[in-house]
């Protein structure tokens, strides 16, 4: 994917270096969400096809989240083991086909996900980690081509396994031009076994990242709230996507959580909730506000 380039073509380009034009499509957004909890089973999987309102020049890039999910803790060991799976045969420059899945034991009750697709012109960078069991630490990402500036990094996961509690920390630091530190880890007695991790880079513009904190759900079913500001007006409501990069969920009953947004063009109004006999401690959000991307010159 390309980035760091301009997206308005000049008079006189240079022949070293690829020029960009304006995406001919936008950023498009898709929600996808399972149904017959009643009726779920371990390892159970749902398929879904998502027709672009307006088809790409060729595939875009494709970036998911979760944005709900139900999983039970009925399997060996209380294993969480949730997925959304896409591969580049899945992707054209008309339609989208992507699985979310548990896997072996796990019942999956519920679960929802977001889809971003990028044009496949752009200056946004965004690839996986795929996290063996135990976690990273310390592991570097390069991005290719480097950024003209620092970039903004937005980081989640698209498949996770855990045992014993679900706990999972996902942290990004050390953000320059050229690359960026990951770190994926768990801590107290749960274990990590493996966990694909979506990363995405952009260099500015009419987006924003940020990250709230929510702490100590203390109750069995609770739902938390709150409000942030946008740093700049949209001209119009902006689509928002969500990424968990923080978890700390009881595992002694179903792991269940809803992340719900309602943007105007100067704020975003957010809730997180659970329900039943969960048990959540501790919950960190981020959020990437699209509107209509327009990049500065030379970005």
């Amino acid at each position: 994917m390309a980035s760091g380039e301009q997206l308005d073509a000049v008079p006189e380009p240079d022949k070293n270096k690829r020029q960009l034009t304006k995406p001919p499509t936008p950023i498009q957004f898709f929600t996808n969400n399972t149904s017959d909890w009643q009726d779920a089973y371990p390892g159970e999987q749902w398929s879904f096809t998502n027709t672009f309102t307006t088809p790409f020049s060729s595939p875009p890039q494709i970036i998911p989240t979760f944005s709900d999910f139900d999983v039970g803790n009925n399997a060996d060991d209380h294993t969480f083991r949730l997925g959304v799976t896409i591969n580049d045969t899945d992707i054209s420059a008309t339609e989208v086909k992507s699985t979310i899945a548990g896997w072996d034991d796990t019942t999956v009750y519920s679960a929802s996900t977001i889809l971003m697709a990028i044009p496949p012109v752009s200056p946004f960078q965004a690839d996986t980690v795929s996290v063996p069991a135990g976690g990273l630490s310390g592991y570097y990402v390069t991005f290719k081509p480097e950024f003209f500036t620092q970039p903004q990094v937005f980081a989640t996961f698209t498949s996770l396994s855990l045992s014993i509690g679900y706990r999972l920390e996902i942290n990004v630091s050390n953000i320059t031009k050229t690359g960026f530190m990951l770190d994926v880890n768990t801590w107290g007695s749960p274990v990590l076994n493996s966990a694909t991790i979506q990363w995405l880079a952009w260099p500015g513009g009419n987006t924003q990242l940020g990250a709230y904190e929510v702490h100590k759900f203390n109750q069995l079913s609770e739902s938390v709230n709150g409000h942030f500001d946008f740093n700049e007006k949209f001209t119009k409501p902006p689509n928002m996507f969500m990424g968990i990069s923080k978890m700390d969920i009881a595992g002694s009953a179903n792991a269940r959580l809803t992340l719900t947004t309602d943007a105007t063009t100067k704020s975003c109004n957010w809730e997180f909730r659970t329900w039943g006999d969960t048990v959540i401690w501790e919950l960190d959000v981020h959020y990437l506000a699209v509107g209509d991307v327009v990049f500065p010159e030379g970005e």
